[in-house]
C-alpha cells in the first residue's frame, strides 16, 4: 500500500492520464477476470482484478511522464543484456514512427473528406493504407540496418547525457519497496 500511495504523490500532475489508460486496459482484465468467474472461482477472479489494477498502476504512474527513449535508457543502465535494450529501442522506434504514419493517414483522410462506412471503397482505403505501412515498415527497417552496419552498431545505445545522478524520489522508492518487501516477509 505504501508503494501504491507513493505513486499516486509521484503522479499527480498525470494523474488522470494515468487513470484513462487503466481505465482502457480494464478491457482486457475484465475479459480475464469474467472468464475465471465463469469457472465459479471467485475469490480467484477477484485476486486477479485487483493484483492486475495494482500492478498496472505502479508500472503506469512511474513511467507517466517518461518516454519510450528513457525508459530504454534506465534499462541500459541497470545492466540488461544488451540484446534486449537494443531491441527494446528499436521496436519503440519503430512503433512511434508507424503512430506517426498513422496520425498523417488520418489528416489525409480528414483533408479528403473521407468518411468510414460499410462499403467497399472503405475497405480498399484500409487495404491499402495497411499494405502501404508494411511496405514501408521493410523499406524503413531496411534502411535502419544499412545505417547500422555502416555505422559499426555494437549493440549499446549512446547518449548525450549523463544519467548517474540519484534524485530523492528514486531513493524514497527504494526505500518503500524495501519496507514493503520486509512487511511480505513477516506475513508469509
Amino acid at each position: 500500500m505504501p508503494i501504491v500511495l507513493f505513486c499516486i504523490w509521484y503522479a499527480k500532475e498525470n494523474l488522470p492520464q494515468v487513470l484513462k489508460k487503466l481505465l482502457f486496459l480494464n478491457i482486457f482484465i475484465v475479459i480475464v477476470t469474467l472468464s475465471v468467474l465463469l469457472s465459479q472461482n471467485y475469490d480467484l477472479a477477484l485476486l486477479i482484478f485487483i493484483r492486475s489494477n495494482m500492478v498496472l498502476f505502479v508500472i503506469l504512474s512511474l513511467f507517466a511522464n517518461k518516454d519510450i527513449f528513457e525508459i530504454t535508457l534506465g534499462l541500459q543502465e541497470l545492466k540488461i543484456p544488451p540484446n534486449i535494450v537494443a531491441l527494446f529501442f528499436f521496436s519503440a522506434k519503430f512503433i512511434f514512427l508507424l503512430g506517426l504514419e498513422l496520425q498523417k493517414f488520418r489528416k489525409t483522410l480528414h483533408v479528403r473528406g473521407f468518411v468510414a462506412k460499410t462499403s467497399w471503397f472503405t475497405y480498399t482505403t484500409y487495404g491499402n493504407f495497411i499494405g502501404m505501412l508494411i511496405i514501408k515498415s521493410f523499406h524503413n527497417a531496411k534502411k535502419l540496418q544499412n545505417a547500422m552496419i555502416i555505422r559499426g552498431f555494437d549493440k549499446k545505445i549512446y547518449t548525450l547525457s549523463s544519467t548517474n545522478t540519484l534524485y530523492k524520489t528514486e531513493v524514497l522508492l527504494l526505500g518503500l519497496v524495501v519496507l514493503s518487501l520486509f512487511e511480505i516477509g513477516k506475513i508469509i
